[in-house]
């Protein structure tokens, strides 16, 4: 990664992926999830983030961070997307659980704020499978940075690369979405037993977290 150093004639900015705590987000963790996550990891709901991107400008110029949220205060029923940004500050740095380097990018504030408005364009309605923040930040991460992607699919053959920590933070993004398409009502032991692929998602996590936590 080239130095985040201050540099007037830069014309690259970096590109990063931040997860946050659900504390600091507008998400709700479905029963049959926590209720997976805290008797076979021991995991609470803080332990669950969700995504943005932050573009660090290396020039005097704001740097800014961007993110989907479902706008669930004013407009519950509807589960509306919303686009936000804002100045990246102190105080927004120490909420982030991980710090992911992604890539570098030549786009403007005003492109990004573009690009952002017209996925919300195509995707008004929010959902946690999909449609939802790392959605956005897959499509914003492949336009800002030369068609990289960030694929929730591989995320298996991807953890040997980032830190149990990040590994985890990503995990639990692609495990909310995948637990969203059961009825709340099921009981969470019966899902896991009888899917192999969210038993193989809690066996994976259970992993990370001991590892964070020994």
């Amino acid at each position: 990664m080239p130095p985040l150093m201050c540099d007037v004639s830069a014309t690259q900015k970096a590109v990063f992926l931040v997860t946050i705590p659900i504390a600091f987000g507008r998400f709700k963790l479905s029963h049959n999830a926590y209720s997976l996550l805290a008797r076979h990891v021991g995991m609470s709901m803080d332990a669950v983030s969700h995504w943005a991107i932050a573009v660090i400008d290396r020039t005097l110029a704001p740097s800014y961070f961007y993110e989907l949220m479902s706008d669930d205060l004013a407009l519950n029923a509807l589960m509306r997307n919303q686009f936000r940004f804002e100045e990246i500050t102190s105080e927004y740095i120490t909420s982030w659980t991980s710090c992911y380097y992604i890539g570098e990018t030549t786009q403007s504030h005003e492109q990004i704020l573009q690009l952002g408005h017209h996925h919300l364009t195509l995707h008004p309605r929010y959902k946690l499978l999909d449609d939802n923040c790392q959605d956005m930040v897959e499509v914003l991460v492949k336009h800002l940075c030369d068609g990289k992607v960030i694929s929730q699919a591989k995320l298996r053959e991807e953890l040997s690369l980032a830190s149990p920590k990040i590994a985890l933070d990503l995990m639990m993004a692609k495990f909310r979405s995948r637990m969203d398409t059961f009825d709340d009502h099921e009981d969470s032991e019966k899902v896991k037993n009888e899917n192999a692929e969210v038993n193989e998602d809690v066996n994976i996590i259970n992993s990370l977290w001991q590892k964070i936590h020994r």
